[in-house]
């Protein structure tokens, strides 16, 4: 499963524990219900922004939706979420395009980069 729908099923997941509703998260975090609901139903992608806002409103663990294969003692990313909240808004873009272009990239050569 890609971090993209592990993220999806996490918010929805935690939305249900939480006992709010689609319309009262998306009220929290200033967006449509139906964007909630594309998200949590994978029909649409989060923002880095809107990533941030409910890594934040539901205290999820970025590294474990990313990288869920890893052991907990693997600490090799432990600060890259903790410093991407902190990037002003072009820097979030940056990383945003970044992130888009390695996804093109995956689905043009969808072999495994090697370690190194």
């Amino acid at each position: 499963m890609c971090p993209i729908m592990r993220f999806a099923n996490a918010v929805k997941e935690e939305r249900n524990n939480a006992g709010i509703t689609q319309h009262e998260l998306a009220e929290k975090l200033n967006i449509s219900a139906h964007h909630i609901s594309g998200i949590e139903n994978h029909h649409e992608k989060p923002s880095l922004d809107l990533f941030i806002g409910l890594i934040k409103e539901f205290g999820l663990c970025a590294n474990n939706i990313i990288h869920p294969e890893r052991k907990p003692e693997d600490k090799s990313n432990t600060d890259l979420f903790s410093r991407i909240i902190k990037c002003t808004q072009n820097e979030s873009e940056t990383i945003c395009n970044l992130f888009n272009a390695f996804n093109y990239c995956r689905k043009i050569d969808p072999e495994p980069m090697p370690d190194g």
